[in-house]
């Protein structure tokens, strides 16, 4: 070599990966050391040499496992709880017939033939068949799972899995024949009365400590369009916020979390934060003042933005003590609460959480609020989801009934027979203003009002 360049001694190449794959700034001063640089650009290739050297060091690792976990503890619980069970009903079909392969490594073709079996003759633990609703969730939740597995292909749309889409259109059809599927378990919304009853029964109302909680889970329910359990549950104190509008009107406002159909996943919002207005007139039942009653009888150290909003019932205070603990209401009694409250008010039919939510949006379709409203209120995304709620209430069941059996009520026809005579005997009146005079050549309208009927006379 030439005096005066740079010389760096060659290394075998299996010494110099082993260097790399060991680069610190100990290995650095090592390397610089041991090959020494002559001149000025000495100083200037070993400071850099230090500084790339550091920053591989503190370069964050990325850890692809950590990720996968964190999308995993974003999805819905309840979505996953239920494909875990339907992959170990197939998985444990799949061991009846000696199939020992996981699903996501059996080839299109067999997993077509296997599926077509698979929901005809898959059955409960007591040999009787499964409804066939529940034949759709076992076909959703293992075309989600494949899916997740990075398949390519769909069970539910692809045309390779048609075959056994047949067989399941066709093992459903059977079943309704014998009758599955005919009794429903969805949840019952309340009627007006029913309603009433449960007030005037006690079980809603600010009596005691269970009874004010009840009633706040049912007010915000109804009001705010929240579901039953996991919002409730979710809830803290600082979501919902006491103010007065610019008349003077007081309202409760509530600032959503996430939620089932927003979960962050898109920039799809609520178009308004939902509102629980006072009701002056009717203060027994006012959902500002019982909110105010139930903020009273917390603890103080329980007020905070961040503490739970319901708090579990001291059902022995003392003197002056608060009706609540400084402790979160478990999920699972959350969950009974319209149990509870349908108990205590001697409901009948199939009332669950659900039912209180499913009554906003029923009573809102009967009082014909437009879809759209409803909508907004309610957070669904699609106008399609509000048709399950579009059930006609047993009156109005019973009123057409009656219409098709031209069955007509005593006390309806008695309401007829009194306003056909209190319109005749008050559309009377008027006209006697007018005896005696002569009127010609212009037209006069005359409305009568009385109890919501009106009639119009003309005279020419």
């Amino acid at each position: 070599m030439a005096s005066g360049s740079s010389s760096v001694p060659d290394l075998p190449e299996e010494e110099t990966q082993a260097l790399l794959s060991l680069f610190s700034e100990d290995i650095t001063d090592w390397l610089f050391s041991a090959c020494p640089v002559e001149g000025e650009n000495q100083e200037m290739t070993e400071k850099g040499g230090k500084e790339r050297a550091c920053e591989e060091s503190i370069r964050p690792v990325l850890d692809d496992k950590e990720l996968e976990d964190f999308v995993e503890m974003q999805k819905n619980i309840n979505t996953k709880r239920k494909t875990a069970s339907d992959l170990k009903t197939w998985y444990k079909w799949c061991k009846s017939i000696k199939e020992e392969r996981l699903i996501e490594d059996i080839p299109p073709v067999e997993l077509d033939r296997l599926l077509g079996h698979f929901y005809c003759k898959i059955r409960r633990t007591d040999g009787n068949f499964y409804e066939p609703d529940t034949l759709i969730c076992f076909q959703r939740s293992l075309d989600r799972y494949l899916k997740e597995k990075h398949k390519t292909y769909s069970i539910i749309r692809d045309a390779e899995f048609a075959s056994s889409r047949q067989k399941l259109v066709a093992c459903r059809k059977m079943l309704k024949k014998e009758g599955k599927g005919s009794r429903s378990k969805a949840s019952e919304s309340l009627g007006d009365d029913e309603i009433q009853q449960l007030w005037e029964n006690g079980a809603l109302g600010c009596s005691g400590p269970e009874v004010l909680q009840n009633t706040i889970w049912f007010l915000l329910c109804v009001h705010m369009g929240m579901r039953g359990r996991d919002e409730h549950y979710k809830l803290t104190f600082g979501d919902l916020e006491l103010k007065c509008s610019s008349d003077g009107s007081k309202y409760i406002e509530f600032s959503e979390r996430d939620t089932k159909t927003r979960s962050g996943e898109s920039n799809n919002t609520r178009a308004f934060k939902p509102k629980m207005w006072s009701t002056p007139s009717n203060p027994e039942k006012c959902p500002v003042l019982i909110f105010e009653k139930y903020i009273a009888q917390r603890p103080t150290e329980m007020c905070n933005p961040d503490s739970p909003f319901y708090l579990s019932i001291n059902y022995k205070p003392g003197d002056g003590a608060h009706w609540y603990k400084k402790q979160k209401m478990g999920k699972d009694r959350i969950g009974q609460i319209m149990k509870r409250i349908s108990t205590q008010g001697s409901l009948q039919g199939r009332k669950t959480n659900h039912s209180a939510r499913k009554t906003m949006i029923t009573k809102l379709a009967h009082c014909d609020v437009p879809d759209s409203r409803i909508m907004q209120l309610s957070g669904h995304k699609n106008v399609q989801s509000l048709n399950s709620y579009k059930q006609a209430s047993l009156k109005q069941q019973q009123h057409m009934s009656h219409i098709l059996s031209s069955y007509k009520d005593i006390e309806q026809m008695k309401d007829k027979e009194f306003s056909k005579n209190d319109v005749a005997s008050n559309s009377a009146m008027p006209l006697g203003l007018f005896q005696g005079a002569n009127i010609s050549n212009c037209t006069i309208n005359i409305n009568c009002n009385t109890n919501n009927t009106a009639t119009h006379s003309q005279l020419n």
